[in-house]
């Protein structure tokens, strides 16, 4: 048998300023630390989960994009 990391995601909201709104996320220090606590194997596949675990997806580099928001809004 072999180990796993899966990601729970859920759609919330249909901006990204509505997210911020009504709740905060992680930022890369807390993801970063997770991972090092997690104590996981470098080549351990990752996976996201949606859905209550309905459907599955893969995570490519590719889907790490990032986005420049308005410097007026405060983040949390």
């Amino acid at each position: 048998m072999s180990e796993a990391l899966v990601i729970e995601t859920r759609r919330e909201d249909y901006s990204i300023d509505q997210c911020r709104e009504n709740r905060c996320t992680m930022t890369v220090g807390e993801l970063k630390a997770l991972f090092e606590d997690l104590c996981l194997d470098d080549d351990t596949p990752i996976y996201t989960s949606h859905d209550d675990g309905y459907t599955f997806g893969s995570v490519h580099m590719s889907d790490f994009k990032t986005q420049t928001l308005d410097c007026d809004d405060e983040l949390e």
